[in-house]
């Protein structure tokens, strides 16, 4: 009987010693409120946040809830049914492709039309532009073929500008589509260039043309060819904007978009706000709040900021009961300062609350403890010269000799003065 139990009783205390399910740990949301989001680093940021992602994913006892989490309640979600609306248009292409090689142009070009049309409404939230670009090349093919040749240029036009490289498949298209497609290619590079200005309101939306990012907003795309091209704006707490823009050759169009708040606004809000106020003096409330809304039981906000050349990484944690922000440091943005980042957050979620020593000096990137204040300049051994007695009882001395020979020169006869004295 003992040895039949033994085992078991051993079997349970490894299982039960094990780590805590997914469920019953704590979770931690990692929440970006930098300032400024500057353009000019936002790749070398997104690297950044990703590394400290993943040094914190790998730390054992609670559970991080990464970027793409949090990117379901800050991104506007997509509209309803635009699944659907793909699946329609899909349809539509494919019966389109199947009237084309059975030489039907008529029935080819109502279908290829209308999926044209239904992928448009749907342009924001399509996960490639393939289909897109096969109905613009089965338009001009099939138009091509019924002799319109500059409606199928135009369409070849906006196959080249979404995939400069596209070559359609020889073996599934007509020689002659080949080799109209590279006549447009040539014109193509030998057309003046233009430029398209995006303004938002409000500003910072993201850029699409063609489906390749072009920036934020306000933004000037430089180098765009002549003809439509497909214009995306895409700002958190707003829905994404769609529209074709006409380009002539040389031309800089200037484009200004108004966005429409969406659902996610509020929260959109909240963490600007966090943003604005900055780590040492933002809500509390308004933290715990933004982390529940996120499904976290701890807000982990971290500040990036670029100094001299040199990026150091401002962090602290939200939550408790009650709600309350605690520092937890300045860190370096390199492996060691991401480690040592990594380890605050750990010992912070196994029990140790402590905030971050209090700075009294100038801090270097990378240094958490309290800086010295620079030493005092020690006081004179006596007074200065121009502070001293005998200085200022010779200039009354000059003075005062200056004032009697100045009188005296004007009362004398040779200084061909004559004072009367009326009565």
């Amino acid at each position: 009987m003992t040895r039949v139990l033994l085992p078991s009783v051993i079997i349970c205390l490894l299982l039960g010693g094990g780590p805590a399910p997914a469920a019953d740990r704590e979770k931690v949301a990692l929440l970006d409120v930098s300032r400024q989001q500057d353009s000019d680093w936002r790749d070398a940021d997104a690297r950044l946040l990703e590394q400290m992602e993943a040094r914190l994913s790998a730390q054992p006892g609670w559970q991080l809830l990464g970027r793409k989490h949090l990117a379901a309640v800050f991104t506007e979600p997509a509209a309803p049914g635009w699944q659907e609306l793909y699946r329609k248009a899909c349809r539509q292409l494919q019966l389109g492709e199947q009237h084309y090689h059975r030489l039907r142009p008529r029935q080819a070009i109502a279908r290829l039309t209308e999926a044209l049309r239904t992928l448009r409404s749907i342009f924001p939230f399509l996960p490639r532009l393939d289909e897109v670009k096969k109905a613009h090349l089965l338009l001009g093919a099939t138009r091509q073929a019924l002799g319109l040749e500059r409606l199928a240029a135009r369409d070849y036009r906006m196959v080249l500008l979404l995939d400069p490289s596209f070559k359609p498949d020889e073996t599934r298209y007509n020689p002659l589509v080949v080799q109209k497609m590279e006549q447009v290619r040539r014109r193509l590079l030998t057309e003046v260039r233009g430029s398209i200005s995006f303004i938002s309101q409000p500003p910072g939306a993201w850029v699409l043309v063609d489906g390749r990012a072009a920036g934020r907003t306000p933004v000037t795309v430089p180098a765009v060819l002549p003809g439509s091209h497909y214009a995306t704006l895409r700002l958190d707490g707003y829905r994404t904007w769609f529209g074709l823009v006409e380009v002539a050759a040389g031309a800089n169009v200037r484009q200004e978009v108004f966005l429409q708040e969406g659902r996610s606004i509020r929260w959109v809000r909240l963490r600007r706000r966090l943003a604005k106020a900055g780590l040492a003096t933002a809500s509390a409330d308004d933290a715990v709040a933004l982390g529940r809304a996120l499904g976290a039981d701890w807000l982990l906000l971290v500040a990036i900021e670029h100094l001299g050349g040199r990026t150091v990484v401002e962090a602290a944690m939200a939550g408790g009961r009650p709600a309350k922000i605690t520092m937890l440091g300045v860190f370096d943005a390199s492996e060691k300062g991401l480690a040592r980042l990594s380890r605050r957050v750990s010992a912070w979620m196994t029990g140790d609350r402590r905030p971050a020593p209090v700075v009294t000096g100038p801090t270097s990137p990378g240094q958490t403890g309290p800086v010295a204040p620079p030493p005092r300049p020690a006081p004179p051994a006596g007074p200065a010269w121009y502070r001293s007695w005998w200085f200022w009882t010779l200039v009354g001395v000059v003075a005062a000799g200056a004032a009697a020979g100045t009188t005296a020169a004007l009362l004398s006869r040779q200084s061909g003065w004559r004072l009367e004295v009326l009565r």
